[in-house]
């Protein structure tokens, strides 16, 4: 409260509201009093005026009255009637009251004045009589008669109180002849009413007075008990509350206002106890509380000294987020794609990189999306504007995805390619709420030439390969072709037809040609015919035309030149022969082999597995003609050795077999033929003594069985010496003499194959080394063969060779992962060999099921073409490729090896273990190459390949060394082999 605040006594307040309670009772009171009495006094008034206005018409209308004042009749009442003075007293009586006041008029009795008895009187009636029009009386105060109109008071006061009566007055016979008005004084009714408002007044002033008296007497039973309140609150505060707690709040009096504050303030009393000691116990608890705060905020000074510190380390992460969001937008502006985002209303928002501004020209911010790449087409824009309402408006992922492969996913612009790939932006725990889409746009025209100029190319191979394979059909069609665009057409010019008729047949000729040479693929010639066409169909209609016009027209074409641009590609590639109208093209071998690596590199591995059969039949031979020269061959060698034996031919072998998938096994039959002719004939002496024709006997069959080619080479000769073998091979030290003694004949017969035997004590020019049947049993192996021998002393023996017949496999898909594993050989191998240490791996390949690509810190890639389309990958820990650095730069300082020396070493890995498994993966007549090597350097990262697989082979655990292999290939490209 303000110190200024005026502070009032209670009993002050009480008395103030007894006194203004007692004066408005009394001036209510009177105020009603008054009241009634204007209520009342108007009749009363109205009442007194009756009974005077009849009490003058009956004592004028008596029949005395005539007589005591001597006329005859009223009309003759006036001034000169001898009883007029008598009468006007007596009207002037009617007017007065008599009265007296006590205590101060005596009580006497005073003599008879005509009425008046009393001491005092006052005017209280007004009284008017007028008879036949002649007022004949007026009170006087009321004017003279005749004077004006009677009792006819201008104020409303007087008007309410003095309401006139007027009575008839009648003569004896009952004529009315006039009339007697009477009312009761206005000013007497007004002093009534303001003598009353007065004594109210003074009996307001004087209750007023006693209340002023009798008010403290009365104000005491009503304060007492609030002093006794304030004693005992006086207690509490002075400290005395131990008295109060144990008797409580008790009052004198027994009022029951008194009772019931005493019950309410004991009840406050006990109330401010329990919060008492509740607060002492907080105390208490605070103070411990304080305690253990001083402490706390100790340990917060450290915390904050701590906080101050990650505060700063905060703030320099703040910056360097900072710099990195900066860093981020340098690179989408120099990613080479341009990102921007779509809101619902179809407007490019505010943000997005500098790449766009280049694709699509100008400020983007705020365009409409639809329009930018509808490029004016409005039905195409309104088709957009629906298909993004659309996306926004569907919650459902999947459906929301169908809508997005209708959107316009690449545009033509300004002469630039622009691909449109999009993103959907959505809410984390919320999918199927769309916050906004992202749209890339990648310039794609450089992409799209080379998309375009391989596809060219691969329509040149695809040409070269139908020429080739065709080629009979091909120079037909040519020399057709030739004969008809230098004078050929003459024939039909000559014909005598109608011009539209030649034209008609010059259309069919052309139209022949085009489709004979798109079946070759000559497309440049096919649209130069396509052109003519067009030409001839306008002017078919064109009935005007004469033969001699059709001629210079066909003159100008130039026709033998359409085909000139084809066949110079075909030309540089297969050579200049294919201008020789010859039904057989020759092309060297290592043409064939280029075109064929072409096709690897540059077609998709179905294409290239489509085309490539076509063109390997032109290297396929039958396999006896890669047989054909060892009869010869083989009886050179019986000459030089001194022996005799028949020419003998090759049997059967008229099948057809890639030249290039039996070369190796075919070459080294050559070790067999020379032991034939070393070891199994005899010389004539011998032969002529065992009973033998001088002149020995060899044959060789070639076959089919089911898929697989069955050689069978024998000789009628000396056969195999199992015990000589057998002991040969102990003498060379490659079996025991318990394992031998312990082989059957079939095992020991195998020992022939060994490496290091040879029955021969010395080295010839034909055998002695040991190495010739190895080396048939190796590349028999090679191609999934078998070699089985069969020999009869001193009759001969039999050598039966099974390989598959690759030409039925050759064109199949690879199997996976069995193709690919040798590179783990490879890799193993090559470890060991850099780094002097084991580094095993796992023994196979496993499908990664997530389709990540995971990395170590130093990888590179080598691409795969042909009969595998995919990625070599090999990936390392930088510690690994730091070693292998180190070995092949030899002499090096640890400090100034760089990251771009890691990538090399390995890239240098890659190439090495790669290249030296190029022939196996390319075994069986499949073509692949590698293309150069790719190097990444990076934190540990993934990545998903959504249309590839991938197959991964770990090391081992437990080596300081990690190097693993990674094969990336496209689906599609290759067959799973499915172990059960």
């Amino acid at each position: 409260m303000s110190r200024f605040t005026r502070k009032q006594s209670l009993a002050r307040l009480i008395r103030s509201i007894m006194n203004l309670s007692t004066m408005v009772t009394v001036l209510l009171f009177g105020m009603m009093v008054l009241l009634l009495m204007s209520a009342v006094l108007r009749p009363l008034a109205q009442l007194g005026a009756q009974m005077v206005a009849h009490s003058v018409m009956r004592e004028m209308g008596s029949s005395a009255f005539p007589k005591e004042h001597g006329i005859g009749s009223l009309r003759e009442l006036d001034e000169s009637a001898p009883g007029w003075a008598r009468w006007k007293r007596a009207m002037e009586r009617q007017e007065m009251v008599d009265y007296r006041l006590p205590f101060i008029d005596k009580n006497e009795n005073l003599p008879y004045d005509e009425g008046r008895e009393m001491p005092r009187h006052i005017h209280a009636v007004d009284i008017a009589v007028s008879i036949e029009g002649r007022e004949l009386f007026r009170s006087a105060r009321l004017g003279a008669p005749g004077s004006g109109e009677a009792m006819n008071e201008s104020s409303w006061l007087l008007r309410y109180f003095s309401k006139p009566y007027t009575a008839p007055l009648s003569e004896q016979d009952g004529r009315e002849i006039g009339t007697i008005t009477a009312r009761i004084e206005p000013p007497l009714l007004i002093v009534i009413v303001s003598i009353t408002a007065a004594l109210i007044v003074l009996l307001a002033a004087a209750a007023i007075l006693i209340n002023r008296l009798l008010s403290p007497m009365l104000a005491k039973p009503v304060l007492r008990p609030l002093r006794q309140l304030q004693d005992t609150f006086k207690d509490l505060a002075d400290g005395k509350a131990d008295q109060v707690w144990e008797g409580g709040v008790q009052f004198k009096e027994t009022y029951t206002e008194v009772s019931a504050i005493a019950s309410e303030a004991d009840r406050i009393v006990k109330l401010l106890g329990s919060h008492l000691e509740l607060q002492q116990q907080q105390v208490e608890e605070l103070e411990a509380q304080s305690e253990e705060l001083e402490a706390q905020r100790d340990e917060l000074e450290s915390l904050n000294t701590e906080l101050t510190g990650t505060n700063e380390r905060l703030e320099r992460s703040k910056q360097q987020i900072a710099q990195q969001a900066m860093a981020l937008k340098q690179l989408l502006d120099h990613a080479g794609q341009g990102f921007m985002g779509i809101m619902p209303d179809f407007r490019i928002t505010d943000t997005y990189s500098k790449e766009c501004e280049e694709l699509f020209g100008g400020n983007l911010a705020g365009r409409s999306f639809p329009e930018l790449i509808s490029l004016g087409n409005k039905e195409q824009e309104a088709f957009l504007q629906s298909l993004i309402t659309n996306i926004f408006q569907e919650k459902n992922p999947g459906r929301r995805e169908i809508y997005v492969t209708l959107l316009t996913s690449e545009i033509v612009l300004a002469g630039k390619v622009i691909r449109l790939d999009y993103k959907m932006i959505t809410a984390d725990q919320l999918p199927s709420l769309l916050l906004g889409i992202m749209v890339i746009a990648t310039d794609m025209t450089e992409t799209r030439k080379l998309e375009a100029e391989k596809e060219e190319e691969r329509k040149r191979l695809e040409m070269i390969v139908k020429v080739v394979t065709q080629y009979k059909d091909f120079t037909e069609c040519l020399t057709e072709y030739r004969h008809f665009s230098k004078d050929g057409y003459m024939d039909i010019l000559d014909s005598g037809k109608p011009s539209v008729a030649l034209t008609a047949d010059l259309y069919r000729e052309l139209h022949t040609f085009k489709g004979s040479f798109a079946l070759f693929g000559l497309s440049h010639t096919v649209q130069r015919l396509h052109e003519a066409e067009t030409e001839l169909s306008g002017w078919m209609a064109d009935g005007s035309l004469t033969a001699g016009r059709l001629m210079n027209l066909l003159q100008e074409w130039n026709m033998p030149g359409w085909t000139d641009e084809d066949l110079a590609i075909l030309g540089s590639l297969l050579g200049a022969g294919i201008n020789q109208e010859r039904d057989v093209l020759l092309v060297e071998k290592e043409r064939l082999l280029a075109i064929e690596h072409k096709m690897a590199s540059l077609l998709s591995a179905p294409e290239f597995r489509l085309l490539q059969p076509e063109l390997r039949k032109l290297r396929q031979v039958t396999f006896a003609q890669m047989l054909e020269a060892y009869p010869a061959y083989t009886l050179q060698l019986a000459e030089k050795s001194g022996k005799a034996m028949h020419p003998f031919r090759i049997e059967g072998g008229a099948f057809y077999v890639d030249s290039e998938v039996y070369h190796s096994f075919v070459r080294t039959l050559i070790h067999l033929f020379r032991n034939i002719v070393d070891h199994g004939l005899e010389t004539p002496e011998v032969r002529q003594a065992r009973g033998k024709p001088v002149e020995g006997s060899i044959h060789c069959k070639a076959r089919l069985e089911h898929d697989a080619i069955v050689l069978e080479i024998g000789d009628d000769g000396n056969g195999i010496q199992v015990d000589a073998v057998a002991a040969k091979a102990v003498a060379n030290g490659i079996v025991t003499e318990e394992e031998a003694g312990r082989m059957t004949e079939e095992q020991a017969m195998d020992l022939i194959f060994h490496a290091e035997l040879s029955t021969r004590n010395e080295v010839s020019e034909l055998s002695g080394r040991g190495v010739g049947l190895s080396a048939v049993r190796t590349e028999a192996e090679k191609l999934g063969g078998t070699v089985r021998v069969d020999s009869r002393p001193e009759k001969g023996t039999v050598f039966v060779l099974r390989v598959p017949m690759r030409e039925a496999l050759v064109w199949d898909e690879p199997l996976v992962p069995d193709m690919i594993e040798p590179l783990i050989a490879k890799t193993e191998a090559y470890i060991a060999e850099t780094l002097g240490e084991a580094l095993p791996m796992h023994a196979s390949f496993q499908l990664v099921p997530s389709r990540r690509l995971e990395l170590n810190q130093v990888s590179v890639f080598i691409g795969l073409r042909g009969v595998l389309d995919g990625l070599f990958v090999l990936t390392a820990d930088e510690h690994t490729a730091r070693r292998l650095f180190k070995q092949l730069a030899l002499e090096v300082d640890e400090a100034d090896i760089s990251g771009t020396d890691l990538e090399d070493a390995i890239a240098e890995a890659g190439n090495v273990i790669l290249g030296n498994c190029l022939e196996k993966l390319s075994a069986g007549g499949r073509t692949l190459t590698m293309e150069p090597p790719i190097t990444v350097s990076t934190e540990k990262a993934s990545f998903t390949y959504v249309e590839s697989d991938i197959w991964a082979c770990e090391p081992l655990s437990g080596f300081d060394s990690q190097l693993s292999i990674r094969i990336v290939l496209r689906n599609g490209t290759y067959q799973q082999h499915l172990i059960s």
